[in-house]
């Protein structure tokens, strides 16, 4: 069980926050720190465990990590990931979302941050920003579709975190 909290930045001036999500510096940003589970964990057992965790959650970790550097215990990539969600009578849509996600290790802590975002929303051909979205449509479909946004992203911060306390667990164990 991960006790540690998600930190969520906010400025008045966003529009993001009509949303209820995480912002900072005007744009969407999602960071987690943790300190309890990795409590007497070397920095390099939680990097290899956080390198690990990238190996799980994404299909292609080699392609998703554009940076790696282990004296650091640093590793930054482009990530992805697909929502599916519903617009009034309209058939579910299915949407990806590209994104940069950063972890950094230290001894006894790690920290996860997801910003820099993109969606395929409004328009299945590219990839926009997503304060553009914000000007599309009427905001009951945007409040939908960043409703659905924000759980994917939450799950898969959750899904990252359960698969590094996982591998931080069986880091240096018998076989």
């Amino acid at each position: 069980m991960i006790l540690s909290n998600l930190t969520v930045y906010c400025q008045n001036k966003s529009e993001f926050t009509d949303y209820n999500l995480p912002v900072k510096d005007q744009q969407v940003f999602y960071e987690f720190i943790d300190s309890t589970t990795t409590k007497g964990k070397s920095q390099e057992q939680i990097y290899y465990a956080g390198q690990k965790a990238f190996v799980e959650v994404f299909n292609d970790s080699k392609s998703v990590i554009e940076i790696d550097n282990k004296t650091d215990g640093h590793i930054t990539g482009k990530g992805i990931v697909k929502d599916t969600y519903s617009i009034g009578f309209i058939t579910p849509n299915t949407d990806a979302v590209k994104f940069i996600i950063d972890f950094k290790s230290k001894d006894g802590k790690y920290r996860l941050q997801f910003y820099n975002f993109s969606s395929t929303f409004p328009n299945e051909a590219h990839f926009s920003p997503l304060d553009k979205v914000l000007n599309f449509w009427n905001k009951s479909w945007r409040i939908r579709f960043f409703k659905s946004f924000d759980q994917a992203m939450r799950q898969s911060i959750d899904q990252f975190n359960k698969a590094l306390v996982r591998n931080l667990s069986s880091h240096g164990s018998d076989f």
